[in-house]
């Protein structure tokens, strides 16, 4: 992804006994945003430039049972340079 650049972040989660109350997504320990209808998804912008970002999704049911989703990895790089030549 670009620097400035949206990224769209959607997780799945279903409760067939209770229900899903909320999925909140994760930059490591730091919570970015929190969802509470489906379909769990949101644009973030706030990637840093650089190294790579581990991004996972927490689901809370409603009898506050917690499901964390596997870490994806998300890189975020400065658009590259544009070269502008006078015609020869």
């Amino acid at each position: 992804y670009l620097v400035g650049s949206a990224i769209p972040l959607q997780a799945t989660a279903n409760d067939a006994e209770t229900g899903v109350t909320n999925v909140a997504f994760y930059v490591g320990n730091t919570l970015i945003q929190g969802v509470t209808t489906p379909p769990y998804q949101f644009n973030w912008s706030g990637a840093l430039l650089g190294a790579a970002q581990q991004i996972t999704a927490r689901a809370w049911d409603s009898v506050g049972t917690i499901s964390t989703s596997a870490p994806i990895s998300i890189t975020v790089t400065s658009a590259p340079p544009v070269i502008v030549k006078q015609p020869m």
